[in-house]
């Protein structure tokens, strides 16, 4: 006999956010956050009013009646939809929703489908945390003819604005022509008509909301006279939008009941891993808030407490990885030892937890930040180090040894490509020597790491080594080299990072002498011209500078632009950025002679800083 094929049931977004406004929707503990950009956001808007799919949907309902849903009841944690996100506040996460637990009526739970949820929550009802500022979603009602290929793929303009972006653009309107923007608020489409549940009142509603609308338009564009026929083609963008949320079943879905934590598990590890990115450690997430309960708020928490408001910003990925290597698990977690591995995170949470709090203070301490750190990857092993050796606090040896562990690894760009197998050899490296040794010793990591052999990645700088540092071009390799160079560099980074983004205190690579100068060189056929460019182009004629200053300079010579510092500060900057002579000897014509000394000083730098 065949099993009955599963119908699916299809909604309005109006009735989807009725019964998400009732809490009678809410999401399971085991999703993971909420990850999309806002660019995303327009997309899905876009696709809905052009009739494009958005994929099906899947909920779970748990029932009051059965022991087993009662169980499920007390087990799980759920949440409520985000509406206004702000990945720096809330890490993607929603409300806790304890009624859950105690309450009389079925829970419905979102299995497949809650970024996509979210993402209408946020257009029509919520906001989303941009560039400093809660942005609303708008819809642009002058629609016109695209003019890039990109642009063309979407009919119809979305864009997060801010509430002061908005006002600004209507103050500075001053006339209507047919390349004008007209920004309406999609939000408008909720807040007039509330969601409301009468089906039959379509027409009724949908004509209270264009008069209102109209209203509102005429309000905004003030001195500017809206004209019917301009009317006429705005009113029918919103007509199909109110449609679109209010009398089109755009969401379908099906239902699972009486259906075992476990099989859920599986099941929404099988459909999220054809959405976005749900990584192995997302997967390995999400089965460790269903067996532990307030493991995400747990997590949660202690992830605030460790980025230090913005002075890093580790994320579920990471707590992951550093559990599974410092519990001596494959970091690529599989479907098959999912769940022993997530009972095993919950069992030994507090060590773990011990071990990477010990490790982030060392490099905090040592000034290192998130936009110093070329991979998160990079601090599993110091946590390594402290889960094995229970130390409680870390010798002056020790924290050499790390330090210079930090910035060979930044400079090689170690943890890049093939970074989990680069995990998996320095665990066994630091494995052999910790029998002998309660020291972070980086020299014995090295050497047991090449006994090891079968390695991709180097973990060792030679002299010849530092030429090549030395050649780096502007870009992440060069950001690198300079941050090794000196704590007073990475103290510069982690006050912009501390700052919350303050673009006063923002740490640019600025070129001492103007690459502006010989930018033409760059496509150059000649040999001799494509050398002279990569000179200036390279570590060598590079240094730390804050935002405004560097936003000064512009292409001035050197000579000419620090003549206007004081004494102090010139010589501040001169020790600061090792510069080998004074800033007046700076001129167009001393650039080769420069060169030569600077790098001779940075390449005995590196040499002493790799202790080569």
């Amino acid at each position: 006999m065949s099993k009955k094929k599963k119908e699916y049931i299809d909604i309005s977004i109006a009735y989807l956010i009725r019964q998400i406004s009732k809490k009678e929707i809410v999401l399971p503990s085991l999703q993971r956050k909420y990850v999309w950009s806002h660019q995303q956001i327009c997309q899905l808007f876009d696709s809905i009013m052009q009739d494009y799919p958005i994929g099906t949907f899947m909920f779970w309902k748990i029932g009051n009646q059965s022991t087993n849903d009662k169980n499920l009841r007390k087990q799980l944690m759920f949440y409520e939809f985000l509406r206004d996100y702000n990945k720096n506040d809330d890490l993607g996460s929603g409300i806790e929703f304890k009624p859950a637990v105690s309450g009389i009526g079925p829970i419905t739970n979102v299995i497949d489908g809650q970024q996509r949820i979210t993402s209408l929550l946020i257009g029509l009802t919520g906001s989303y945390f941009k560039n400093r500022a809660a942005s609303k979603l708008y819809i642009n009602l002058n629609m016109r003819k695209k003019s890039s290929e990109e642009e063309k793929e979407f009919k119809y303009e979305f864009k997060f604005l801010s509430d002061s972006q908005f006002n600004r653009h209507y103050k500075k309107l001053q006339k209507i022509s047919a390349d004008t923007d007209i920004w309406f608020p999609v939000y408008k489409c909720g807040e007039i008509s509330k969601f409301y549940s009468n089906d039959k009142r379509y027409t009724q509603k949908l004509d209270k909301f264009i008069f209102e609308c109209k209203n509102f338009l005429s309000e905004k564009l003030q001195n500017n006279e809206l004209k019917e026929r301009n009317w006429n083609k705005y009113s029918k963008v919103l007509d199909a939008l109110f449609y679109k949320v209010y009398n089109d079943t755009v969401i379908s879905y099906f239902e699972l009941e009486k259906t075992s934590l476990t099989d859920i598990v599986d099941i929404f590890i099988r459909v999220n891993n054809g959405g976005t990115n749900l990584t192995k450690t997302e997967m390995l997430m999400s089965v460790v808030t269903s067996v532990w309960r307030d493991g995400r708020s747990k997590i949660d928490k202690f992830l605030k407490k460790i980025n230090n408001n913005g002075e890093f910003d580790f994320d579920v990925d990471f707590i992951m990885r550093a559990s599974l290597f410092i519990m001596d698990k494959d970091v690529l977690v599989t479907q098959e030892n999912v769940l022993e591995s997530a009972n095993e995170i919950q069992k030994k949470w507090e060590s773990i937890k011990s071990s990477i709090t010990q490790a982030v203070n060392v490099i905090s301490e040592e000034n290192f930040s998130k936009s110093s750190l070329r991979s998160k990857n990079s601090i599993i092993p110091i946590a390594y180090y402290f889960a094995k050796t229970n130390k409680g606090s870390v010798s002056t040896t020790s924290t050499t040894q790390m330090i210079q562990y930090l910035n060979t690894v930044q400079v090689l760009g170690f943890y890049g490509n093939h970074g989990d197998q680069a995990l998996r050899q320095i665990r066994k490296a630091m494995q052999a020597y910790l029998k002998k040794s309660s020291e972070f010793k980086f020299d014995t990591i090295k050497d047991e790491y090449e006994k090891l052999g079968n390695f991709k990645k180097l973990l060792r700088i030679t002299k010849n080594d530092i030429d090549i540092l030395l050649n780096s071009q502007y870009g992440k390799s060069s950001f690198a080299v300079l941050s090794c160079l000196n704590s007073q560099n990475r103290i510069a980074i982690s006050k912009y990072d501390i700052s919350g983004g303050n673009a006063e205190k923002k740490v640019h690579q600025d070129h001492i002498y103007p690459i502006s100068k010989v930018k033409h060189f760059e496509n150059s056929q000649d040999d001799s011209e494509i050398e002279t460019y990569r000179k200036y182009n390279s570590v060598v004629n590079l240094h730390f500078f804050i935002g405004r200053l560097n936003k000064e300079k512009q292409d001035k010579m050197p000579k000419d632009f620090f003549k206007h510092f004081g004494a102090k500060k010139q010589k501040e900057i001169i020790e600061t950025s090792l510069i080998p002579v004074e800033f007046d000897k700076l001129d167009a014509g001393y650039f080769d002679t420069f060169y030569k000394k600077r790098r001779e000083l940075l390449r005995k730098e590196l040499l002493s800083v790799f202790n080569i």
